[in-house]
């Protein structure tokens, strides 16, 4: 749904550019690139800076301003997709879903869809956000009265080159003071803050609130992955799973890709320092592999995977006649990841259904699976 947004003040900057840059690959869902994806960055919802991936599906974009960057991903047959990246993040691994999912978040992309007259005598809320001791500018600030069950109106400011913001002439209410939703996965609010109830600002006493905000920076693995031979496995699906649990309860968490070298770096979910968890590799139809369990407990890990020397196998579908059965489903999964789900058909229901391979004119699909 997307929110209703009064948009009062904001600071105006113009950024100088700088040698930031962005860089990754676009994907469709079976992991195959998309090349010709239009891609545009907005700074502050006023500079915009535009290219499209080349043939391999990969794309960079140089001489950057160092704000947070609002990125517009859209392809030809493909729903287009706006994330909140900070530029020298890591590559990125964006993934285009062919209909639109009622998981993502219209939050960067939206509009001001009321007004709200400033008052002579109303309030005002400032602060600043913070990576660290550093400034996080163009970052999106949102503000919500407190009334109880009473939907009120998000008023949103964009933070200045110095991560300033202010909103002037608000009514002398009790405020919520929030960060986006759709922050970078590169970043998480300082000290749990994500856990616990907004900072509040209160205007009913005095006429100005200051609510300061602040990010750290989130553990990263970083790794390899490489073939049975040693060579680098490209577009390799990445996820950091629990430790001895299947994969199935993790659907849906942060994946990346590997890039052409097989390098991957990725944000873990939020595990507990004392979780032991894994690097779980997905190759297309072929069987997934764990890396060695490991702990999350520095700011950077690195965990290499080499996967095992696969056999071919050749699996044959035909009707009851023996005929062969063409761009029929074929899903599989090992033993231990499916134990207790019950009927393994949910493999081809959604959203699991669409890593599901499908079998050729002869009825055949080949699936690599450890000997």
């Amino acid at each position: 749904m997307r929110s209703w947004i009064a948009l009062l003040f904001t600071f105006v900057a113009s950024f100088p550019t700088s040698a930031s840059a962005l860089e990754g690959c676009v994907y469709k869902p079976d992991g195959s690139l998309v090349p010709n994806a239009k891609l545009t960055a907005s700074i502050l919802e006023q500079q915009s800076f535009a290219t499209i991936t080349a043939t391999d599906g990969c794309f960079a974009l140089t001489n950057l301003p160092d704000s947070l960057v609002a990125l517009r991903v859209e392809a030809e047959s493909l729903q287009p997709r706006t994330v909140l990246v900070l530029p020298d993040d890591p590559p990125l691994a964006i993934t285009l879903s062919a209909t639109a999912s009622p998981f993502e978040s219209q939050a960067a992309e939206a509009t001001p869809a009321a007004s709200i007259t400033p008052q002579r005598d109303g309030g005002t809320i400032s602060g600043a956000v913070r990576v660290g001791t550093k400034p996080l500018a163009g970052a999106p600030v949102y503000v919500q009265a407190i009334s109880g069950s009473e939907s009120t109106p998000l008023m949103r400011a964009i933070t200045d080159a110095k991560g300033r913001f202010q909103l002037n002439g608000l009514p002398r209410r009790r405020y919520y003071v929030m960060v986006s939703n759709d922050y970078p996965a590169t970043l998480r609010l300082a000290n749990n803050a994500a856990e616990r109830e907004p900072p509040v600002a209160d205007l009913t006493r005095d006429r100005a609130a200051t609510v300061d905000l602040a990010f750290v920076k989130t553990p990263l693995v970083i790794g390899r992955i490489a073939d049975a031979d040693g060579k680098p496995v490209r577009g390799a699906e990445v996820q950091i799973v629990l430790h001895g649990r299947s994969r199935f309860e993790s659907y849906g968490g942060p994946t990346t890709r590997t890039t052409a070298d097989g390098r991957y770096t990725i944000v873990p979910p939020p595990f507990a320092p004392t979780d032991q968890v894994a690097v779980l590799v997905r190759v297309p139809r072929h069987s997934n592999v764990r890396s060695k369990p490991f702990f999350i407990r520095d700011a950077r890990v690195t965990a290499d995977v080499t996967l095992p020397k696969f056999q071919l196998f050749t699996v044959r579908v035909v009707d009851p006649e023996k005929k062969p059965l063409a761009d029929a489903r074929v899903a599989f999964a090992d033993t231990e990841e499916t134990i207790g789900a019950g009927d393994p058909a949910f493999l081809l229901a959604d959203p699991f259904g669409a890593e599901a391979a499908r079998t050729n004119a002869d009825g055949e699909v080949a699936l690599h699976l450890p000997p």
